[in-house]
Parts: structure tokens; C-alpha cells; sequence
């Protein structure tokens, strides 16, 4: 998840029945629509905005019709997943946008189909709204501890004899650091992940993974090394013994994390509560609070 995005800047809770008149309007409005009919709903939810400010410089009071486009391009933008873009300020804004426009209409004489959509739509942004509520107002210590609190409730178990595995996250300097303990036999593994040189996490929840889910991590500078440093060693000597960061990096560079070592991602309350994409989330707003090198620098997104 990252900056909250501009599409939704100029949205507002208020609702107007105000009809486009002049014949630009006419025109930004078929623009969006035509672009809606391409598929192409980013493109439609931007010029839904830009039209509605044009229409109302000095008021966040929509017109019915470029609101009811707006959140249907929204809600198709959201559907083909963008989940870099899903946050709970989007979700939230849009959650209550479409809740004033069903308290606004008239039910008895606005088209049913559309009404219905709305209906849809609005059900679609408060339970995404409540799934990101993790985001609100979070910051990376808060980040940190949801996810110990998800290894606690959710704890992984080894796949040969499971046993379960006691997972603790932390922040070592800007190093995302994940210490894993089997307790059967007092195994350790650390695993350090570089979010200075990070930009994107993804988690991939579908049928093909549920079992594992794994967790990629990317980078938009062409050749930029992403890794992952990963030492293992038995506890004792765990106790006595600083671990070289940079030689974990050295040895052992990956791309990605499976969630299924740190969480029991089969239980039932995990997947019917979608708790990959909220670890998702908190991974992501880890990524973007931590400090970067120039060339990554970016605005920094809420948890």
C-alpha cells in the first residue's frame, strides 16, 4: 500500500441532484465514460474528479451522475485488485460517499438497477473499509506489534512434524527483522529484510498458493537488490553470537517470504477475516515508513 492516492483527494460525503449543463461538462463526462467502457477505471476516476471540481471549484458538492460513474469506476478499479492502492483512507471516503448517496436519493423513483449497484458498491467499500481498519492512524511501532499479534493468534507450524513455531517481528535499524522459533527442538532462524531497498509488497493469496501465500518484494529501479538475510542456528549459540547482517545478505538473497512459515494461514478466522492482505498492509506501510535512498524516496503512506 502506498501514498494514499490522488484519485480520491477531491472526494467529499456530500451529495447534489445538479445536472451537467454546459457543454464542456458534456464532454469531460463522455471522456470518463468512454474511458469506463475501455476498461480503462483509472483514467475514468480521475476525470470524474477533475470534472467535479470544475463543476464545483468552491464546493465539495457532487453532481449525481459524475459521483454514481465515479465509485462505479472506483469499484472496477478495486475489483481487478490495484492492491497497492487499496488503504483504509480510500476505502473510507469511499465507504461514506456512496452510504450519503443511498441516504439522498429517492428510492422510488431513481433507476432500481443503478440504485442497486450503489447498494453493491457500498457494501464492497465498508467491508474493505473494516478489513484495512488496521491502517487508521497506525504508525511502524503499531505496524510491528499487529503483526506479533497475528504470530501469537495465528501460529505457523512446521511442515514435517507440526510443531508449532513461535514467530517475533522487530526493527533493526532499517532492517525488518524476524526471529522464528521452533519449540520442539529451540531452532532458530533470522531473517532480515532490507526496507531501505523495497518499494512494493505483494502477497500472493490465490488458489494456487493458499497453502503458503507467498510474500514477494519488489523494487521499481531497474537492477535494484532486493533481498532477504536469512541465518539459522540453534538456540544456544543464538544467545552468544552476533549475526553479520551484511553476510546474510551475502548468502542467502531472496525475493520473497512464505506466510505460512510465521502464521497458520489455513485457519479459518485467518482466511475468512483475509489477514494475508491486512499482513500485507502492515508490510507494505513497514516498507514505506522506513527511510530511503533518493532514488526510492516517496511519500509515506498510513498503515
Amino acid at each position: 500500500m502506498k501514498n494514499n492516492y490522488f484519485l480520491f483527494l477531491l472526494i467529499s460525503c456530500c451529495v447534489s441532484f445538479a445536472q451537467i449543463n454546459d457543454t464542456d461538462a458534456k464532454l469531460m463526462y463522455q471522456k470518463a465514460e468512454d474511458a469506463y467502457n475501455k476498461e480503462n477505471y483509472q483514467d475514468a476516476i480521475k476525470i470524474t474528479a477533475d470534472l467535479n471540481a470544475e463543476m464545483n471549484p468552491n464546493s465539495k458538492v457532487w453532481s449525481p451522475k459524475v459521483l454514481f460513474l465515479h465509485l462505479k469506476s472506483a469499484y472496477r478499479y478495486f475489483q481487478l485488485d490495484n492492491s497497492s492502492n487499496k488503504s483504509y483512507d480510500n476505502f473510507f471516503i469511499l465507504s461514506k460517499q456512496s452510504e450519503s448517496m443511498l441516504a439522498t436519493i429517492d428510492k422510488t423513483t431513481y433507476p432500481q438497477e443503478k440504485y442497486n449497484e450503489i447498494v453493491l458498491m457500498n457494501g464492497y467499500f465498508q467491508k474493505k473499509t473494516k478489513e484495512f481498519e488496521v491502517q487508521k492512524d497506525r504508525t511502524p511501532q503499531e505496524a510491528i506489534d499487529f503483526l506479533n499479534k497475528c504470530a501469537k493468534d495465528f501460529p505457523a507450524k512446521d511442515d514435517t512434524f507440526q510443531n508449532l513455531i513461535i514467530t517475533t517481528f522487530s526493527i533493526d535499524d532499517k532492517y525488518l527483522k524476524i526471529i522464528s522459533t521452533c519449540i520442539d527442538n529451540n531452532h532458530k532462524k533470522v531473517v532480515y529484510v532490507d526496507l531501505a531497498n523495497i518499494d512494493d509488497v505483494n502477497c500472493w493469496n490465490t488458489a494456487e498458493w493458499k497453502e503458503f501465500i507467498p510474500c514477494k518484494f519488489t523494487s521499481k529501479i531497474a537492477n535494484q537488490f532486493v533481498a532477504v538475510g536469512t541465518s539459522c542456528m540453534d538456540i544456544g549459540d543464538f544467545n552468544n553470537t552476533t549475526i553479520d547482517v551484511e553476510k546474510a545478505f551475502v548468502n542467502w538473497n531472496e525475493r520473497q517470504l512464505m506466510l505460512s512459515d510465521y502464521f497458520d494461514v489455513k485457519s479459518n478466522l485467518f482466511l475468512r477475516e483475509n489477514f494475508s492482505s491486512r499482513i500485507e498492509s502492515a508490510l507494505q506501510f513497514l516498507v514505506d515508513s522506513s527511510p530511503k535512498k533518493e532514488a526510492t524516496t516517496k511519500p509515506v503512506s498510513k498503515f
